[in-house]
């Protein structure tokens, strides 16, 4: 059973997922098991991540950017979620590119999601971490 529906706004979500992520916090915690999302939720999820477009929303929601790319390749959608996610990254201008990295890397420090050592230079830094996560 779903725990949101698609009148669930973006925040509404991401309350929720950081919910389970701070209930779950310790060292080499791997998300893929803490996150409790079926196939339907993952849809609502990534429906609401489609709406963003600026700089500014990416960094609001990063965690749940994080979120719904673990919780891909659970569903077997990761290359898709991981094209989808470049390619909002790709359209900012270049000077934000590092900005992006930074987003993530504290992001990941903020909820104390282990990044196995892994230093966040490009999106295959984070996409390796992600995996692994998500294993």
């Amino acid at each position: 059973m779903s725990m949101w529906s698609y009148n669930n706004s973006l925040t509404d979500i991401q309350n929720s997922i950081i919910s389970q992520i701070t209930n779950h916090m310790g060292i080499h915690v791997m998300m893929g098991s803490i996150l409790n999302m079926d196939y339907e939720d993952y849809q609502i999820l990534t429906s609401k991540l489609d709406a963003i477009k600026c700089i500014e929303e990416t960094e609001k929601y990063c965690i749940s950017i994080i979120a719904a790319w673990v919780v891909s390749s659970k569903f077997r959608r990761e290359p898709q979620f991981f094209n989808k996610m470049y390619n909002i990254f790709k359209s900012f201008p270049q000077h934000y590119h590092s900005y992006v990295m930074e987003m993530f890397a504290s992001t990941f420090y903020n909820y104390q999601i282990d990044t196995m050592g892994v230093t966040f230079r490009s999106a295959d830094d984070i996409r390796k971490v992600v995996l692994r996560h998500s294993e």
